[in-house]
This record gives structure tokens, C-alpha cells and sequence, in this order.
């Protein structure tokens, strides 16, 4: 089974992106030995020229960058514990109905939630077009999440805005993607 000729436009638009929250890297060794697998990494290979066993030569420094969400990520989810202590509201209770405080706490790691699946498509995807450029969009972006985080969690949502130049990073990995998009269409991907 091929990929599709348009599968590149799958990519740029990050239809996919359920498949990197469960891992690129392990979906690739998973189905290294498939045909659909071997077309696909053949395909990658096609468009990028410095790639080494189907993954760019600095591709570890994606990992990396994607391995600083999963901190993040903890790091957002212990700061809500800790509040849920210091505010004394219960589990399973997501918002309190007394503590703006907790709820601005909450509000900021349920946003980095919300933003993860799209934020690891285009870091895992943009990195096969742009390895190292795409680890420091990531960095940026993940500086911004803790940026937005603190300035949220001081009780002034206002504050939040102090991250949003970590936006700036998830553009530069849009643009990677888009580019990675674009140029496995014209290698006519899946042919």
C-alpha cells in the first residue's frame, strides 16, 4: 500500500497530528519493517538528502525539544497540585468556584493541553525539513508556554501575554512543515 500523491498535503496541514502524540520515533521503529513504513521513510528520503537511516542526521535535537514538553507538562501539572493544596479544591474538581487564583493555575496547563498535539505535529514533522531550527522554534515555543504559565498563574489573566512570543517558535515550525509539506509533493510522494 502507497502513500497517496497528496500526502504531503496531509502533513501541512497537520490532519495527522494524533499520530505524533502517541510518538513518531516509535511509530517508525514499530512499523520499520512494513511496506507502508519503507515507502514512507523512502519518500522522506526522496525530499531531504541529509537523512540517516530515514530520520535527519540532527534529528535527536527534535527529540530533545520534544522531550521539554513532556517537562513542561509536569511542571504545569505539580504547579496545579500544589495549588490545589494551597486552595484546598478536590480532586476531580477542575474549577473551583471560589478561587480565581486556582482556576488561573488550572487555566494555564489546560491551555499547554489544549496546544500539545498541535505543537509535537509540527515540531516532529517540521524537523524532518529543519532539525536544528525546528529544536529552537520548539525551545522558544516551550520558554513561552512557562512565560504564559507564570504570568497566568499570578492571578491576573492579563499576565498570561507575557508568553506570547513563543508563538513566534510555533510559526517558525509551521513554516518547517509547510515547507516539508510542500516539497514531498513536488518529489511525488507515494508515486
Amino acid at each position: 500500500i502507497g502513500l497517496p500523491r497528496h500526502y504531503g498535503c496531509v502533513i501541512a496541514v497537520g490532519s495527522a497530528g494524533v499520530l505524533v502524540n502517541i510518538g513518531l520515533a516509535a511509530a517508525v521503529v514499530a512499523a520499520s519493517q512494513s511496506k507502508f513504513a519503507m515507502r514512507f521513510l523512502d519518500a522522506i528520503n526522496a525530499v531531504n538528502p541529509h537523512l540517516q537511516n530515514g530520520l535527519p542526521k540532527d534529528y535527536g535535537w527534535v527529540v530533545l525539544a520534544g522531550t521539554g514538553g513532556f517537562v513542561v507538562n509536569m511542571h504545569l501539572a505539580r504547579q496545579v497540585g500544589l495549588a490545589r493544596k494551597k486552595f484546598g479544591v478536590e480532586y476531580p474538581t477542575m474549577y473551583s468556584d471560589s478561587s480565581k487564583e486556582f482556576n488561573c493555575v488550572q487555566r494555564s496547563h489546560q491551555n499547554y493541553l489544549e496546544n500539545a498535539p498541535f505543537f509535537y505535529f509540527l515540531l516532529a514533522f517540521g524537523g524532518l525539513q529543519a532539525p536544528r531550527c525546528s529544536a529552537a522554534c520548539g525551545a522558544l515555543y516551550l520558554l513561552g508556554r512557562i512565560a504564559y504559565a507564570r504570568g497566568y498563574s499570578s492571578g491576573d489573566p492579563k499576565k498570561r501575554m507575557r508568553g506570547a512570543f513563543g508563538y513566534i517558535g510555533l510559526l517558525g515550525l509551521l513554516i518547517n512543515t509547510l515547507l516539508l509539506g510542500g516539497r514531498m509533493i513536488r518529489a511525488g510522494c507515494g508515486k
